[in-house]
């Protein structure tokens, strides 16, 4: 899907959408008619989009392995995602059958074609994992160099995450490199809608970090809790502007997750 025009190469924006045929939860299908409406919409610039729906582990690998010959600067995911950062692909392309792949599965695809890496440099700047329970996998991506990645802590309404997408890309076709800035504006849009969700939001970055406060992961954790986000003040996120991402070698645990969103 193109839109505008420019003689440099286009920022391309790869668009992951895994889920069952037929599947009752909607956040797929939301998310999938939220980027196909925006990129349609008479303002939409500066990027082109591909949607790859019901999306395999192999094919995802192999799509994001060449990303860099396409100038893929972001790469989105919605679906279902376990508490311990394991990512649903759909097992063949008639989507029947689901497997749950842990972090370091998804996190080498894309750590091989970030910007900056290897000799011949990627070209990959941001993830976006707008899915439930994704700070960990969010946490394994900015550990091997990924600049900016967007995730949850918790869970998240569908509709909410469909508006968090399309305010968010909203922000970012008009300024195409401020990934701060377009998710400043995706959450406002979720607090005005759900002050709590906003509370669930993450930005792992080097430019302005926004997390969920130290002090809330570990009453959650003492509370044996995975589903609180916060009471909607705000008074759960703790901002570091200074945080910076690390480039680690793979040690993430690969479990497969039994409570999925």
């Amino acid at each position: 899907i193109t839109g505008g025009n420019s003689r440099e190469p286009p920022r391309r924006i790869y668009a992951f959408f895994s889920k069952q045929a037929g599947d009752s939860i909607q956040v797929h299908g939301e998310a999938q008619k939220v980027m196909e409406n925006l990129v349609g919409s008479s303002w939409w610039k500066n990027f082109e989009l591909d949607l790859f729906v019901l999306s395999t582990y192999d094919s995802f690998r192999d799509t994001i392995r060449n990303s860099s010959d396409r100038n893929v600067v972001t790469a989105y995911f919605a679906g279902h995602c376990g508490e311990d950062g394991s990512l649903c692909f759909n097992k063949d392309s008639s989507g029947v059958e689901m497997e749950m792949l842990g972090p370091k599965f998804v996190v080498r695809p894309i750590a091989g074609a970030r910007r900056g890496a290897g000799p011949a440099g990627g070209t990959i700047e941001a993830t976006v994992l707008n899915t439930c329970y994704s700070r960990a996998l969010g946490l394994a991506l900015r550990e091997h160099g990924v600049m900016h990645v967007v995730c949850w802590h918790g869970k998240v309404r569908d509709a909410i995450a469909a508006k968090f997408a399309e305010e968010f890309f909203k922000e970012l076709t008009r300024s195409p490199t401020n990934y701060k800035e377009a998710f400043e504006a995706g959450r406002l849009e979720v607090e005005r809608l759900d002050a709590s969700a906003a509370d669930c939001l993450c930005f792992l970055s080097d430019v302005g970090q926004v997390d969920i406060s130290p002090a809330l992961l570990e009453a959650q954790d003492n509370a044996g809790a995975g589903s609180g986000c916060g009471s909607g003040s705000g008074a759960s996120l703790h901002t570091d502007a200074t945080v910076p991402g690390k480039v680690a070698e793979d040690g993430d645990d690969s479990r497969m997750a039994n409570n999925t969103k």
